[in-house]
């Protein structure tokens, strides 16, 4: 809980997580049956948005995590991608692969079986 604009990355988690129920509960609003000022006193509480029942259970477990008090108890970034895709692999160097998987290629039309290319057929004019 950030309550003076104080932003970080373990705060940035905890945005994650309510990004993953906005998207398993198909777009709600979180926090829609709470007015904003009681929001704080809210989540201070340890009261925390429950997973929707789409979400599967290793989501919902994400999300809760991602919730976690006090902050330092939320996972990083780097493990959540881990919790989520598994074993990245790394470089020689150790850093992280971020660069998009490279997909399979389309196979072509060859140049004898392109339209461009195929034999004209005469049409017939009738007079």
């Amino acid at each position: 809980l950030e309550s003076e604009a104080n932003f970080t990355l373990r705060s940035d988690v905890w945005s994650f997580g309510v990004v993953m129920w906005e998207i398993y509960s198909l777009g709600s609003l979180p926090y829609s049956d709470v007015p904003i000022r009681e929001l704080l006193p809210y989540l201070s509480s340890g009261r925390r948005l429950i997973p929707p029942s789409s979400a599967p259970s290793n989501i919902a477990k994400l999300m809760r995590m991602c919730w976690e008090m006090p902050a330092e108890s939320r996972p990083t970034f780097v493990k959540l991608d881990f919790y989520l895709n598994g074993p990245s692999k790394r470089s020689k160097s150790g850093a992280y692969d971020t660069r998009p998987p490279i997909l399979p290629i389309k196979p072509q039309l060859s140049s004898t079986s392109s339209p461009i290319n195929s034999p004209k057929k005469e049409s017939k004019v009738f007079t």
